[in-house]
């Protein structure tokens, strides 16, 4: 009973009195850079798991996330892991996330959602495709012996005596 009284009647002088401070009134709480939560000083920096944050004026600010390798990232910076190209945003409620942006079938190539592509020998055609949140490379189809079209799976192709 004592131990509720002594914080309410603290609580109530710092509250009457104004006493915080300006630097005090800047600090974020919050758990991060691999401990509990505890204060932080405006402008000090809190990384969170694949996100980091900057304590602004007492809220988190959100800057930017963490590749799979710790490479730091801003928001809007993009990086390439197993086929795909991935960014750095914040969601339209303010969220730091990542989102699948393009597929990389090889390196300084990129195709965005739905575009397409074809291999080397120009015998096989790709698409680059929504999957949910992700994305995967789907095989559309083949090319036609004179390169002059696409034909797509199932698709018959009549070229002299072969079908």
């Amino acid at each position: 009973m004592f131990r509720y009284l002594f914080w309410i009647i603290s609580l109530f002088i710092i509250t009457a009195n104004g006493n915080l401070s300006d630097s005090e009134k800047r600090r974020c709480w919050s758990s991060g850079n691999g401990k509990s939560a505890r204060w932080f000083n405006h402008d000090d920096r809190i990384n969170r798991g694949k996100y980091w944050y900057i304590c602004n004026d007492g809220a988190l600010q959100p800057k930017g996330c963490f590749t799979p390798n710790r490479d730091e990232l801003y928001i809007g910076d993009k990086f390439v892991e197993n086929g795909y190209e991935i960014e750095c945003i914040l969601d339209k409620n303010g969220y730091l996330q990542f989102e699948f942006s393009a597929c990389v079938p090889k390196e300084n190539e990129r195709y965005k959602i739905n575009e397409t592509w074809e291999d080397d020998q120009h015998m096989y055609w790709f698409e680059c495709k929504p999957d949910g949140p992700y994305l995967r490379v789907e095989i559309g189809g083949c090319v036609t012996h004179n390169k002059s079209r696409r034909i797509k799976i199932d698709e018959m192709y009549d070229y002299g005596e072969y079908t």
